[in-house]
């Protein structure tokens, strides 16, 4: 496990603290390390609210995709919702799709095959639609890397309208509208809405123009996608995804009380954390190894009892996935032996498959905080998918590699491509390049941001209160982490099927408290020498036959006093 270095925030300046003083002076230290420094952010952050939202048509191109669509209603034309295979892609063609068949719209969605389609638009996909008698296509959650098939589209007939949040990684497409808040001509607020986000703004300007009522709240849908998609919680991701929220919460909709029941989460009680690990996963593990219309199926699904045997399927397709996963990473990391001392990692498989390898690649990039590439090789060309460190923007190396690339896409952090073998050569060299010029050594140590010092007695249920008005958790919105210092251990064992958990009682004077610690079993042998430790957590509560009580997580743990040469304390 790599030694993570621990920066503590800076302390608020007074003048934030008194402009924050109604909150308390915890809550305004946990805002400003989040960006809030005047009482009217802070009152929309603890407060999300519909009001909070943006206006649709201030995303270019928003007017033209709109006129479109109803001209399209007008005239009785066939329309294809084209999405991605994930749960983003998924759930945003389900939004549309709805949609569309509400005002009056023939709809098809289409959701290509990953292991013979890959990413995106296809041109053989254009074909098959065409000849079907589509002449308007809605890109979700792909689009923008699409010009060529774009291109084909428009000599079959087809008018393509894109929505997309991944970067532009060189002039846009030829459709009929783009609409993405990456575009460095668009204005729009926000530029880091999910896939899902568009679909929604897309919904809600046509919504202006037909008045209608929503068959079931798209929130639910938009909560599920963003969060799913690792979509940053800030601004009005944040508040779409609480909005959201409340909505799983009192859905009707049958694929999702099925998915929700299947997964052993008490209706009404979802959270993030139950969507990113729970919810999520299950509706991605189509995409990733079988066909994502499954997922599909299950969010359209109208019935309880084929909702209940969708839901059933999709898990048990999960647990394979998890088993996959496990033996596939295993093989990855003996390859990374070989290049422990690169700045970047790219490795590859034959039988990997290319629906598991950006798990992997999330994964290694974890353990050893370093980029990593992790190909499907093929016969002839291999499909790949990238997890990256802050300083390492993966869609802007791809687009410095693109020549060498049949396609490809992604974001600051996380992309996918698809090369020829016989340029890998090449492709590494200009990796190995790119991370030499971008990252020094200490960009190559992982950092663990704490917001505050807190001793063991101000672990209160006060504190875990105020630690809970800044829900939803996620992406650039963590639960807030703290650090105590010298704390007695006792009862410290390994827990866990593989024993790669930590289980302890930590106490400090007369405060005693249970914690847990995921995936530091490896640090048992030398905290079992040591008497006392220092810890780094955030505070949940714990419930045990009918008993509350708070517990500690921990997200890192050394023996007290061994502190990191990096180490960045407040100030």
């Amino acid at each position: 496990m790599q030694q993570k270095r621990w920066v503590v925030a800076d302390k608020a300046p007074d003048e934030v603290l008194q402009e924050l003083s109604s909150y308390g002076s915890l809550a305004a230290q946990l805002m400003f390390n989040r960006g809030i420094t005047t009482k009217a952010d802070a009152e929309a952050y603890l407060n999300p609210s519909l009001s909070q939202l943006h206006d649709p048509y201030l995303l270019c191109d928003m007017d033209k995709a709109v006129e479109r669509i109803l001209k399209a209603r007008e005239a009785k034309e066939k329309v294809a919702v084209f999405g991605d295979y994930d749960v983003d892609g998924v759930a945003s063609t389900v939004l549309l799709t709805q949609v569309f068949r509400q005002i009056g719209l023939e709809t098809r969605p289409y959701i290509p095959e990953r292991m013979s389609e890959g990413y995106g638009l296809n041109l053989d996909a254009m074909e098959l639609l065409a000849r079907e008698g589509i002449t308007l296509i809605v890109t979700v959650d792909c689009g923008i890397s699409g010009g060529a098939e774009i291109i084909r589209a428009a000599e079959l007939g087809i008018d393509v309208i894109v929505t997309d949040h991944h970067h532009v990684t060189g002039e846009l497409p030829a459709a009929y509208a783009v609409i993405d808040p990456k575009r460095e001509d668009c204005g729009y607020p926000y530029p880091d809405l999910a896939g899902v986000g568009l679909a929604y703004k897309l919904a809600e300007a046509v919504r202006r123009t037909v008045s209608f009522g929503y068959e079931h709240d798209p929130f639910d849908l938009v909560a599920l996608a963003t969060i799913a998609d690792i979509a940053p919680l800030t601004g009005e991701n944040r508040t779409l995804v609480a909005l959201g929220l409340a909505a799983i919460n009192r859905t009707k909709r049958p694929g999702l009380l099925a998915l929700i029941d299947c997964a052993d989460i008490k209706r009404g009680t979802v959270d993030s954390y139950h969507v990113g690990f729970y919810l999520g996963p299950r509706l991605n593990a189509a995409g990733r190894l079988t066909h994502a219309k499954q997922a599909l199926e299950l969010l359209m699904a109208d019935e309880d009892s084929l909702a209940l045997k969708l839901a059933r399927e999709l898990t048990l397709l999960n647990k394979d996935r998890q088993d996959l996963t496990v033996s596939i990473v295993e093989q990855a990391k003996a390859e990374i032996e070989k290049q422990l001392g690169n700045k970047v990692f790219v490795i590859s498989g034959e039988s990997w498959p290319s629906g598991i390898v950006g798990l992997v690649a999330g994964r290694i990039c974890e353990s050893y905080y370093r980029p990593v590439f992790v190909l499907e090789k093929g016969e002839m060309t291999s499909r790949g998918s990238a997890r990256s460190i802050a300083g390492f923007h993966v869609a802007e190396a791809l687009t410095e590699c693109r020549d060498l690339l049949n396609r490809f896409g992604g974001h600051a952090l996380a992309g996918g491509f698809e090369i020829d073998n016989v340029k890998l050569p090449e492709f590494i060299d200009r990796l190995e390049a790119i991370a030499e010029r971008t990252l020094d050594a200490e960009s190559l140590t992982a950092q663990l941001r704490i917001d505050a010092e807190a001793p063991l007695n101000s672990v209160t249920y006060d504190l875990w209160r105020t630690t809970e008005r800044m829900r939803p958790f996620g992406y650039h919105n963590p639960s807030p982490v703290f650090m105590a210092s010298r704390v007695g251990m006792r009862y410290l064992k390994k827990i866990g099927a593989q024993q790669n958990h930590l289980k302890l009682v930590v106490e400090q004077g007369s405060c005693k408290l249970q914690a847990v610690g995921f995936n530091l079993g490896e640090l048992f042998g030398v905290l079992s020498q040591e008497p006392y430790a220092d810890i780094v957590f955030s505070v949940d509560e714990n419930e045990w036959e009918g008993v509350k009580s708070l517990q500690l997580k921990l997200k890192d743990i050394r023996p007290a006093g061994s502190s990191f040469a990096n180490d960045i304390p407040s100030r």
